[in-house]
Formats: C-alpha cells, sequence, structure tokens
C-alpha cells in the first residue's frame, strides 16, 4: 500500500516488516535531456508514530531557507498534523 504524505514524500508497507513503512522522496530530474520523476528510498522500518515526528523534519530541512525556532516550530506541527489527517483518512478505506 502507497500513502502520498506530502507533495515530495510517500510511504509503503515494508515488505520485510508488515507493521512498519519505508518512506520514499519524490523528485524530478533530467535524464538525457527529459524530465524524470525519481522515487528514492529515503528511511525504513517506521513505526507511524516515528513517521509522523520525522517526516516533518524532513520536509522543513529541504525547504533552503533559514528560519527561527518559532517559526521551525510552527511549521513542524502544521506538516504533522497534516500527514496525520492524511494517514487517518488513507487508512480507514
Amino acid at each position: 500500500m502507497r500513502i502520498q504524505l506530502t507533495e515530495n514524500y510517500f510511504i509503503e508497507q515494508c515488505i520485510h516488516a508488515p507493521f512498519s513503512w519505508d518512506l520514499f522522496k519524490i523528485s524530478q530530474g533530467e535524464r538525457k535531456g527529459e524530465m524524470v520523476t525519481v522515487e528514492k528510498p529515503i528511511a525504513y522500518g517506521f513505526s507511524l508514530e516515528h513517521l509522523i515526528k520525522k517526516i516533518a523534519d524532513y520536509e522543513i530541512a529541504e525547504s533552503s531557507e533559514t528560519v527561527v525556532f518559532e517559526e521551525y516550530l510552527k511549521r513542524y506541527k502544521e506538516i504533522s498534523e497534516s500527514v496525520v489527517k492524511v494517514l487517518i483518512n488513507n487508512l480507514k478505506h
């Protein structure tokens, strides 16, 4: 099962540990003159709880801007809450 968490990240159920999840990053790159989508594995064997805590860090680290700690906490909370909503909606089905 694949669950899109954010625009740039999705998870899939781990093959070797069915109660764990693998995190993938979606990137665009140029290959032989044409744009292609690349799905790069980032981390393996996350529990959903651990995943929720880490995905915000990955998203924030990806932005090139420098933020103050208050802004970091605000964005961390927004991303984490959004991911929780996505997970709840996808796991209901």
